[in-house]
């Protein structure tokens, strides 16, 4: 406790050492950050201007986002007037280079002033910063700066800056609110005149917020604001304005306060300034630049000019030119889906179980997210698969420490996308017509989305009945004898695209086929004919039927032992006596029929048998009774055996 106490009170000790000294910079010398650009000397000099590369001299966390090289160049006289007779001038220049690990900014600066106020002397300064995004919405800096010059002696400063930037949002009526915290100057200041305050003074915290009351497409109405306080011991700042046209057209008006000045007697009036943003299209290649490969053909020209009048009589005129090489990113990605099922049956069968389609997107930049979104035909959202750029954005510090460490770049794309049939709360989704969409996203917010497409989740499996009858009904004969020439088959099952049916062979030879399209299988007559229209040979056969669905689900069904026997079945009939004479005279008058037809029983099961194995159960004694029996009736009509007997003669059989 006592150690944390000793580090606290060191560093108390040396944040506050600038304070006991007396505050007295030479005159007008506290404007030096507004001769950095046009910009802060018509807008003033905020902590949270986005002009890059100069706004990094006061924030260096300001060009975090930058995604172009930057170029800066820009020139200020100071016109003497009858008090303050001379010229001064300024002359900056600048650069920033993003990098997927994070931007660096640099620029150079010359100031000289040949007036008793101001009385910067002559000096040279050079910035360099680095910044990052540290969080989507939090930006941090670290800046180095040294200085050269005389101003009745020679002497030089060297320090370090720190700062970080805040993208609030909208805030009630304030748009796009941010605002920004800077420690300028940590180190030695450039002091070549003896008991007198550094300039630019040293250990300087800084405020600038800023927010827009009106942001349309075509009109834009900003108010800036900063406040400063140079080693504590004076109060500076200004608030603005800006106003914009078309996003080519900006004019900017600030006031500007120095309590220190104030005190002094010494008030300055308000400055003002415009620019142009022209955009530039170069068609002929400047090819050891490579100027068309890395899109600085297409580019920007800020054209940024101002006028501020000094304490003293003096006018600063400035103009310069700020240009972003290239363009910002303002393209979605581009999405491309390979082919895809219309049809799902998400029930593990193996059959198409889910929709899977190849996944490709591109983007100039970086693609940061995607999701697939499976909405139902009410709209509503039924399963989101989603992807995101995973950057640690928790708190904590090892956290932060990865941040820090972050290089930019895009999330891994895979080959491909799946959906396996459930929602997000894992269940499966109903039976349905489904729409999908897939959406990605780049750094810079732009969102590609693809045109909807559908899928059929279809989870139902086809239904079939087919009515088993008896098997002495499986026999048929078709010889066109009008007895049992046909079969008929009794079937049910739900409507479908598609159904088939085949009837087979013993060999499993198709030898008949039926088919149902968009309707339920029907019962059919078969009259034991082929493909061909040919009568099929006497055998044992079976008929299939089945179908699938466009989901992949598949059911069937099959009749087995159908028996198609058109030879007629061998009779042998007896008599008990080779000559009669029916005429009632108690001799001879009958003769006794005595049919063999039973005999022929085993000859016919063998018919059935295939090397001693029934081809289908045998049929019992009765049912091969009843076929002799049929038989021998059809026989006894053919030959009217019955009539020859009612003849009063002898008949030789």
């Amino acid at each position: 406790m006592k150690k944390r106490s000793f580090v606290l009170a060191l560093l108390l000790v040396f944040a506050w050492a600038p304070v006991l000294a007396e505050y007295n910079p030479p005159p007008g010398t506290e404007l030096y950050y507004d001769m950095y650009s046009p910009v802060f000397l018509a807008g003033g000099d905020n902590s949270d201007t986005f002009e890059s590369p100069a706004a990094d001299a006061l924030n260096p966390a300001m060009s975090a986002l930058r995604q172009r090289v930057t170029l800066d160049l820009s020139y200020l006289g100071i016109i003497g007037s009858a008090a303050q007779p001379g010229y001064g001038q300024a002359v900056n220049l600048g650069l920033t280079l993003p990098r997927p690990y994070g931007v660096f900014s640099t620029s150079a600066h010359l100031l000289t002033t040949p007036y008793t106020n101001p009385d910067t002397g002559t000096l040279f300064s050079l910035n360099g910063s680095f910044s990052k995004d540290l969080y989507p919405n939090l930006l941090i800096g670290l800046g180095l700066s040294g200085a050269i010059g005389t101003n009745g002696g020679f002497d030089w400063a060297l320090g370090a800056d720190l700062g970080f930037l805040h993208l609030a949002g909208d805030l009630g009526f304030m748009k796009n609110f941010q605002w920004g915290i800077a420690v300028r100057g940590l180190g030695k200041g450039f002091s070549p005149v003896d008991n007198r305050t550094p300039y630019p003074p040293s250990f300087t915290p800084a405020l600038g917020l800023s927010f827009d009351l009106v942001r349309t497409e075509n009109l834009g109405l900003g108010i800036r604001t900063d406040l400063s306080f140079p080693t504590f011991q004076n109060v500076r700042g200004n608030i603005g304005a800006d106003f914009s046209i078309k996003d080519f057209f900006t004019l900017r008006a600030s006031f500007p306060m120095d309590l220190h000045e104030w005190l002094a007697g010494n008030f300055r009036l308000p400055s003002f300034g415009l620019s142009f943003r022209l955009r530039t299209n170069i068609k002929e290649d400047v090819e050891f630049l490579s100027i068309s490969e890395r899109g600085w053909n297409r580019s920007e020209i800020n054209v940024h000019m101002g006028a501020a009048p000094l304490p003293q009589g003096q006018w600063v005129v400035a103009g310069g030119l700020n240009i972003p090489l290239g363009v910002i990113d303002r393209n979605a990605p581009g999405i491309s889906l390979g082919e895809a099922e219309d049809y799902i049956s998400p029930n593990l069968d193996g059959v198409q179980d889910s929709l899977n389609f190849a996944l490709d997107i591109q983007d100039e930049r970086y693609v940061m997210g995607y999701r697939l979104l499976v909405s139902d035909d009410q709209g509503q959202t039924v399963r989101e698969i989603r992807n995101k750029d995973e950057r640690p954005e928790n708190e904590g510090i090892k956290k932060v420490i990865d941040r820090l460490l972050y290089v930019r770049e895009g999330i891994g794309i895979p080959e491909s996308l799946r959906w396996d049939g459930r929602r997000d709360d894992g269940t499966m989704a109903a039976d349905g017509a489904y729409s999908y969409v897939v959406e990605a996203w780049d750094d810079n917010g732009n969102i590609g989305r693809t045109a909807g497409a559908e899928v059929v989740l279809d989870n139902t499996q086809p239904t079939i009945s087919i009515t088993q009858p008896d098997q002495q009904d499986l026999i048929f004969s078709p010889n066109n004898d009008g007895n049992k020439d046909t079969l008929t088959i009794q079937q049910s099952g739900s409507s479908e695209d598609a159904w088939k049916g085949v009837i087979e062979d013993s060999a499993a030879n198709t030898v008949a086929v039926f088919e149902w399209e968009d309707a339920a299988p029907q019962a059919f007559v078969w009259d034991g004919k082929n493909v061909e229209g040919l009568l099929v040979p006497d055998g044992v056969y079976r008929y299939k039927v089945s179908t699938t669905d466009k989901a992949g689900n598949a059911t069937s069904s099959e009749l087995k032992n159908i028996v198609v026997s058109t030879q007629a079945t061998p009779v042998k009939i007896g008599i008990d006596k080779s000559i009669f004479s029916p005429n009632r005279d108690g001799k001879k008058d009958t003769i006794a029929l005595r049919d063999d037809i039973f005999d022929n029983a085993e000859p016919l099961l063998k018919k059935v048998m295939d090397k001693g194995k029934p081809i289908f159960p045998p049929p019992s004694l009765p049912e091969i009774q009843k076929t002799f029996f049929d038989e021998f009736q059809r026989l006894e009509n053919k030959y009217k055996i019955l009539e020859a007997a009612e003849k009063d003669y002898p008949v030789n059989i």
